[in-house]
C-alpha cells in the first residue's frame, strides 16, 4: 500500500486504560544506572508538576 501510514490507536490523550484505573497513564520519575543499564528508584509524579523537586526527592538518601 503505497503511502499508507502506520496505525496508531494512541489518540494523544493519555486515556489507553492503564494505570490507576482512572483512565490516564500515570507520570513516572526514574533514576537510571546508565552503565548497568538499569532503574534504581522510581516515583509517581503529579501529571502538572516540575521533576526537579521531585528528582530531589527521588535521589535523597
Amino acid at each position: 500500500m503505497r503511502g499508507a501510514k502506520p496505525k496508531n490507536n494512541n489518540s494523544g490523550d493519555g486515556d489507553d486504560g492503564g494505570g490507576d484505573g482512572g483512565g490516564g497513564v500515570p507520570h513516572l520519575l526514574a533514576a537510571l544506572d546508565q552503565e548497568a543499564g538499569a532503574v534504581v528508584a522510581q516515583q509517581r509524579v503529579a501529571d502538572k508538576t516540575s521533576q526537579i523537586p521531585a528528582l530531589r526527592d527521588l535521589l535523597a538518601p
